[in-house]
């Protein structure tokens, strides 16, 4: 949840198209689900490639936005690198925010697979099909990517697929502690489906696609922060602990 307010916010800042917002600050948090799956096969967490954690990646991005905006101004995302650097190479042409985009992908991808080679050593297949759901939302989010809402309310979408895939990682975080069924089908899928369904089987009005839009996020939102709660509740009963004082009931 930290992790997609944080892509939130670079989004914003960015000014970054949605598409490119969507497929690539939009992945963040798929190295958080590899790292459920590696846990799955090797019954441990890392969240490290070589020298390079989250800590060193939050101090990458942070140097980047504070030199990059505090320099050469509000505008310096839409600033190609020709513009900042002064040189005069074709390759130069790209956008700063499109670089900081390509770089959060890259690492998105280099994190995600560090998590996951070990466990595609061990069974290739089985961890493959974990990946499913995340194939799953790629594709739906191909067609949303057609709707007025995709454009238009552009955060609200973003929102939408963080929330159902946070869902999807707490179904995974539950299949490894309690060891409760996984599956690659979820009906949380639907929070998606319904605004493309609305807009391109129903024909309903721009407006009307954008407030359904609002509302199946809301939804998924609840789900979440409900979710949360009840394993939370569960945890605290079990072990019998206040969950406001964190201590042992008397």
């Amino acid at each position: 949840m930290v992790y997609a307010c944080l892509g939130a916010f670079i989004g914003y800042m960015l000014r970054i198209e949605p598409g490119l917002w969507i497929f690539s600050i939009g992945l963040v948090n798929l190295p958080f689900y590899a790292m459920e799956i590696r846990h799955y096969y090797c019954k441990d967490f890392v969240m490290i490639v070589g020298d390079i954690g989250p800590v060193e990646v939050e101090l990458i991005y942070t140097i980047i936005l504070v030199v990059s905006g505090g320099y050469f101004g509000g505008d310096a995302f839409e600033k190609t690198l020709a513009q900042v650097t002064g040189l005069k190479y074709g390759f130069l042409e790209l956008k700063m925010k499109t670089l900081i985009a390509m770089l959060t992908f890259f690492l998105e991808i280099i994190f995600t697979y560090d998590n996951v080679k070990d466990s595609l050593e061990k069974n290739p297949k089985e961890t493959m099909t974990f990946f499913i759901p995340v194939f799953i939302l790629v594709g739906i989010s191909f067609v949303s990517g057609q709707l007025p809402s995709f454009v238009s309310h552009t955060c609200i979408v973003y929102f939408l697929y963080q929330m159902v895939f946070a869902i999807i990682i707490v179904r995974l975080m539950i299949f490894n502690m309690a060891e409760k069924p996984f599956s690659i089908l979820h009906v949380q899928y639907i929070y998606l489906l319904i605004p493309i369904i609305a807009y391109f089987v129903a024909g309903v009005s721009v407006e009307l696609e954008a407030m359904i839009t609002i509302s199946c996020m809301l939804c998924s939102l609840f789900e979440f922060f409900f979710t949360i709660y009840r394993i939370s509740k569960q945890y605290t009963t079990l072990h019998n602990i206040n969950f406001f004082t964190i201590k042992e009931k008397q």
